[in-house]
């Protein structure tokens, strides 16, 4: 049983510790999918450079040498969780300025 027993207290607290995730997706399946977006660029970087050297396996030009050096793996951008409390400031002051305008 919690220790804090004032619901001022408790909602003052959990506004500083918990989080709120902007993916749109729960805590627990988003750490299960940034490591699975992980590894879908890796495979789809695997995949372009496997079909570029099988199509010119007989025809290793330098356009398709210069091809295969500007490949590149996407990079897997991940929405930082924020602060329940600073998540509804901002939201509070987006809402303030629509009104405003």
């Amino acid at each position: 049983m919690s220790s804090i027993t004032h619901p001022e207290v408790k909602k003052r607290l959990s506004l500083k510790h918990d989080h709120f995730n902007r993916n749109g997706q729960s805590n627990k399946a988003w750490r299960r999918i940034i490591p699975l977006k992980k590894r879908k660029t890796v495979r789809a970087f695997r995949k372009r450079s496997n079909d570029l050297l099988k199509s010119e396996t007989e025809l290793l030009d330098d356009n398709a040498t210069r091809r295969m050096l500007s490949l590149k793996t996407r990079k897997v951008l991940d929405w930082v969780s924020v602060h329940l409390g600073e998540w509804l400031q901002r939201k509070q002051l987006a809402h303030h300025n629509s009104l405003d305008q």
